[in-house]
């Protein structure tokens, strides 16, 4: 079963090759090519569960774009990778408790803490680990396969398992021997396991500073590229949302704490017009399919002044990596308005309506006029929300004289200058980071 499934991919690999020509760059790319000792539906990104097994396996391509011949290639992994989900691990296979972090290294079974035994790697390296240790399990270069890159030819083959940064290589006798290019081969295996609280999206890829491929004379082949893996760890995960690694923020589009300073409608009152849906980032898809109304709470701040409805949700729909919230009613005017949702992790998102305020201070006033033409005179310098006050998905001349109406309340437009967002005083979004 995994003799089809490796020809498969090299077949794949083979016809991409052949629709696009040889590649710019030498490249290692990961696969997954078994999940429990079964064929995965796409060995590029899979879907498994906490407790699977995951076979994956690290192809050479492209190394000959001036005829070289490879003698030397060598990959290292990035353990971080292993932690890269929103929680939990994947474990090389055979590993026991590994204590990689030991400043020096065990001479015998009394310098680890019971039940951890001094584990000797080679004739060197030693730490401490479990007594069922056995890190050859999940990290090999199977040479005898007649897709290995240096199949049936002299060489020296090491796998480096002393840490936890696994390093694979090989060199051959005969320089001259070097295979040139003609189609991706095979180098190694890594065989992980998913920790039972693993969630979320792992990509596996390579340490680009560890890794490189040699001509014949020695000399590195450049520029040198990685595809990674995608392992997406779904099954049995909270739903959360997706957060910025630095702000904490919600992912989200319209972005959190955005202010929409274009028309509410045209200047005849017709075609009325303004954000009607927030589209949420998901952490992972898994466990969040079952999202409905009841898992948001909307609300408006400050709230109407004068009797309307309230807005609410009226649809909630996971799709692609999304939960999209569709809103009975655009924002109101004047006000922030923020969805909340009531699920593992919580998060908020807010945003606001302020016709004029292209400067995104919370206040319209005279001062965005300068900043109205500041965006003109500097294009891309502002998003569209700021600087199209027309909405015709571009900012020009035009938005100028759109802006200056919003402020004096030309047209059937309401007088926008010295609104602000907030009670009696400028407010900061209230969903901004802390």
């Amino acid at each position: 079963m995994k003799k089809v499934w490796r020809i498969s991919i090299l077949s794949v690999i083979m016809s991409v090759a052949a629709l696009g020509g040889l590649a710019e760059a030498a490249k290692y790319s990961v696969f997954a090519v078994a999940v429990n000792g079964s064929l995965p539906p796409n060995s590029s990104k899979v879907s498994v569960n906490p407790g699977d097994v995951i076979e994956l396996e690290f192809w050479a391509s492209d190394w000959s774009p001036q005829g070289e011949r490879l003698r030397n290639w060598q990959i290292a992994v990035d353990s971080s990778d292993y932690f890269s989900g929103g929680a939990g691990k994947l474990v090389p296979l055979g590993l026991d408790n590994p204590q990689f972090g030991l400043s020096g290294f065990c001479s015998s079974d009394d310098d680890c803490e019971a039940p951890l035994v001094c584990w000797k790697i080679g004739n060197s390296q030693i730490y401490c680990a479990g007594p069922n240790n056995d890190p050859n399990l999940g990290a090999f270069i199977d040479s005898t396969r007649t897709d290995y890159v240096f199949f049936n030819r002299a060489e020296l083959a090491v796998t480096d398992i002393t840490t936890l940064n696994y390093r694979y290589g090989a060199t051959l006798f005969n320089p001259f021997d070097g295979p040139v290019f003609t189609v991706p081969r095979y180098v190694a295996t890594l065989i992980l396991t998913v920790s039972d609280d693993a969630c979320g999206t792992f990509t596996v890829g390579l340490n680009l500073s560890g890794s490189e491929m040699r001509d014949a004379d020695g000399i590195e082949i450049l520029p040198l590229e990685v595809d990674p893996v995608m392992i997406n760890v779904g099954a049995g995960c909270p739903c959360r949302l997706a957060r910025d690694a630095v702000t904490d923020e919600v992912l989200a589009t319209p972005n959190n704490c955005l202010i929409d300073a274009r028309q509410p409608e045209d200047p005849d009152g017709t075609n009325p017009a303004g954000f009607g849906a927030f589209r949420l980032r998901l952490e992972s898809e898994g466990g969040c399919s079952g999202l409905g109304v009841s898992d948001f709470i909307i609300t408006e701040l400050p709230e109407p002044s004068f009797p309307v409805f309230p807005n609410t949700i009226e649809r909630v729909r996971v799709t692609g990596g999304e939960v999209v919230l569709t809103l009975r009613n655009t924002l109101n005017l004047g006000s922030w308005t923020c969805v909340e949702y009531r699920g593992d992790g919580g998060g908020k998102v807010c945003v606001g309506y302020l016709p004029g305020d292209v400067g995104s201070d919370r206040t319209s006033n005279d001062v965005d006029v300068l900043r109205q033409i500041d965006c003109l005179t500097n294009p891309g310098s502002c998003a569209l929300h700021q600087c199209d006050a027309d909405r015709s998905a571009t900012c020009a001349v035009a938005d100028l004289l759109r802006t200056i109406d919003l402020l004096n309340g030309g047209g059937s437009y309401a007088v926008w200058m010295g609104e602000f967002l907030g009670v009696n005083s400028p407010v900061v979004c209230p969903s901004a980071a802390p």
